[in-house]
């Protein structure tokens, strides 16, 4: 069992580490600009960036939008690496990925943590954001602002539960199995599986 415990950490290890591009970078950079952009549309319509600031620490210490936060930072971490991966399996070699996208250095993984906590802690602020911009109306609450970002989050969780999640579950059980199991086949498979299904829908 330990030995297979393993050959399974070395493989996602391996996987990970090779989706750990500068096209993390580019992403991060690309959604911190959606976060700058959400922030600006807040503070123009009259409100405080401090205030919000402030709600949101408080809201924080007392654990609300915590695990929200903590989702976000995961994903951007582990999750989004392993989707790196697993594009540059399906879609093409990785040596064929363009330069921009796909070079690899020591100095990529801190700054993408980095990068990507400071998009958790925008996330958990963005909520703040929203619920001060509330207000109370007859059939229930509205909102002035509403987070562009927030609205991606929201909107991306079911695509990655119902496509990447069961391509990286069924990989983990595979390859505790097969030593010679490949996230390229393990995709295929996925897909090939979900396409029949669908079909038959």
């Amino acid at each position: 069992m330990t030995t297979a415990n393993g050959i399974v950490k070395r493989m996602v290890d391996n996987y990970w580490r090779a989706g750990v591009v500068s096209g993390l970078i580019i992403i991060d950079c690309i959604v911190l600009c959606l976060c700058a952009v959400d922030a600006i549309r807040f503070a123009s319509s009259g409100r405080s960036l401090a205030s919000a600031w402030r709600v949101a620490t408080e809201a924080a210490v007392d654990g609300k939008s915590v695990g929200l936060g903590i989702a976000t930072l995961a994903f951007f971490v582990l999750g989004l690496p392993m989707v790196m991966a697993l594009l540059s399996v399906l879609l093409s070699p990785s040596e064929r990925w363009p330069r921009v996208l796909g070079s690899q250095g020591n100095g990529l993984l801190p700054i993408h943590i980095l990068l990507s906590t400071s998009i958790a802690v925008f996330t958990m602020l963005a909520v703040t954001m929203e619920v001060l911009s509330g207000w109370a109306r007859n059939e229930g609450w509205g909102y002035s602002f509403v987070s562009s970002w927030l609205f991606l989050v929201f909107l991306g969780q079911p695509a990655y539960v119902a496509f990447v999640s069961p391509i990286v579950r069924k990989f983990l059980i595979r390859a505790s199995a097969e030593r010679n199991t490949t996230l390229k086949s393990v995709a295929v498979e996925v897909i090939s599986e979900e396409t029949v299904e669908r079909r038959a829908g």
